[in-house]
């Protein structure tokens, strides 16, 4: 089993496809591949589930493993019809939004973690980071260690609910366990 201790976060690397395929869509899915990135905006339920399905076998070939019923959901947009139509299908939102997307540096992303912590909205939280930025790995190298040292373990979305003793049901979206 996963030992967790009273404090997890999940891992911003393995939550937002940060890193090697192996790692990432394993542990929480794809996001939608779709040229429309709102997914609210695409108005045919039949749409979605073609969409998603669609991504879900793409990944599978890529990874040569069953992915996640997972979705990060894009642009975090959710809606009734989203959730009807993916109800086999875990929701992934964040609680923590590092910034790193509204013009952020290494240093904003630090801050915005490490102020959630002193919040104490950290604890069991979903943390959007993005691999699209460098400054955002840079930022990661340096919380790693503060993380560590303040009693914080870093899981994937899929440990955290199984520590948590929680089960991740279709159609609901998460923001943290």
């Amino acid at each position: 089993g996963v030992t967790i201790p009273k404090k997890a976060i999940t891992d911003p690397a393995k939550y937002m496809t940060f890193g090697t395929p192996s790692t990432c869509f394993t542990s929480v899915g794809p996001k939608s591949a779709s040229l429309e990135p709102f997914v609210t905006r695409v108005p045919v339920a039949s749409e979605i589930r073609s969409e998603f399905d669609q991504t879900h076998a793409k990944l599978k070939s890529i990874i040569g493993a069953e992915p996640s019923k997972m979705l990060r959901l894009p642009y975090l947009a959710s809606n009734s019809t989203v959730e009807q139509t993916l109800n086999d299908v875990a929701l992934i939102s964040c609680s923590v939004d590092s910034g790193d997307w509204n013009n952020g540096s290494k240093d904003s992303v630090i801050n915005n973690i490490k102020t959630a912590a002193a919040q104490g909205r950290l604890e069991n939280a979903i943390v959007l980071c993005h691999e699209t930025y460098s400054f955002t790995a840079d930022a990661i190298e340096e919380l790693v260690p503060w993380l560590d040292a303040n009693g914080y373990q870093i899981v994937t979305v899929s440990e955290l609910f199984e520590a948590r003793g929680k089960e991740l049901k279709g159609g609901v979206v998460y923001k943290n366990a």
